[in-house]
């Protein structure tokens, strides 16, 4: 477990300093940077073997901070819309389904209405939070806790590619 959690942090090192967050949009830089600082303290906390109550907590914290860059997000893609509203108004209901059911609701979107493969990049911003949620429900497991790490850290691979929805 501690060499999976030092290559995690690694990992998560190596993605933020490869990460520049600079979209010409002071709001937008502003909200990334604070959904950044949010996801990597739950990697953190992973890590670092923190309470599962814990981690709930920060994932939601996480899924709060998606809040304002998908309203940004849906500003600049009006063919976003409709799949982001859904994505917002399901948010809270996320956390409350089982692991199979947020896959195929959501990670694969049976769940949302159909949309460019553009929108669906910022709808990560929320169900990969949704869904460390749902696991730290589960029998606190060295997989259980990589499973977690490998979901937060998709979603920092990912955050600059917003910068070209804004």
């Amino acid at each position: 477990m501690k060499y999976l959690s030092l290559f995690s942090t690694f990992s998560l090192i190596f993605l933020t300093a490869c990460s520049s967050t600079k979209s010409g949009n002071q709001a937008f830089d502003n909200a990334l940077s604070e959904y950044k600082t949010n996801a990597i303290m739950l990697v953190q906390a992973i890590n670092k073997q923190a309470s599962f109550g814990t981690i709930r907590s920060l994932s939601d914290k996480l899924i709060s901070s998606s809040t304002p860059i998908i309203k940004m997000v849906k500003e600049g893609q009006n063919d976003c819309n409709q799949f982001l509203d859904k994505v917002l108004k399901d948010q809270q209901k996320m956390k409350t389904i089982s692991l199979k059911e947020i896959e195929t609701l959501y990670h694969e979107g049976q769940a949302l209405p159909d949309a460019p493969d553009k929108c669906y990049l910022a709808k990560e911003l929320t169900v990969h939070p949704a869904t460390v949620f749902i696991l730290s429900k589960k029998s606190n497991t060295t997989q259980t806790r990589q499973q977690m790490s490998d979901e937060i850290t998709e979603v920092l691979a990912h955050l600059d590619d917003l910068n070209d929805l804004i």
